[in-house]
């Protein structure tokens, strides 16, 4: 009869970076990063000060309090295309999860846009205008 020998969890640990090919951070070089098609970016979110959101004609500006609210409905994050017409990464991690998100809305501030139930409007110009020239101004590439 044979003995079967159990990795230790260190050992195990060690032996499963080698086997994938882990690189630490500080030895990693250009050509790694090239290899794996890694991309990182920084996804910014403002409050601009307008009159009415970026995709619908919902006001800004008017804050609810969290027990203060009209309608509760539960979402489940799904990937969808973007108002750009791609499908946004940490949306499709997110439905793996599959994380349920419990909305509290006043119809003040909220309307079938946020809820994900009716296409954007037409664009608030002045909101984009101001976004624009944040980018610009902090030399985000857009």
């Amino acid at each position: 009869m044979s003995v079967v020998k159990f990795k230790s969890p260190q050992e195990n640990y060690e032996s499963s970076k080698k086997a994938v090919g882990y690189i630490c951070r500080e030895d990693a070089k250009q050509e790694d990063y090239d290899k794996m098609g890694f991309r990182s970016g920084l996804e910014v979110h403002q409050q601009l000060a307008v009159d009415r959101k970026l995709f619908c004609y919902c006001p800004t500006g008017i804050y609810q309090k969290p027990d203060e609210y009209d309608a509760e409905f539960l979402r489940h994050m799904r990937p969808t295309l973007s108002e750009l017409g791609t499908y946004d990464g940490a949306a499709l991690m997110e439905y793996k999860t599959k994380k349920q998100i419990t909305y509290r809305i006043s119809t003040q501030t909220a309307c079938t846009y946020e809820m994900d139930e009716a296409a954007h409007f037409a664009i608030n110009h002045q909101a984009l205008q101001y976004a624009l020239r944040i980018a610009l101004l902090y030399k985000f590439n857009i």
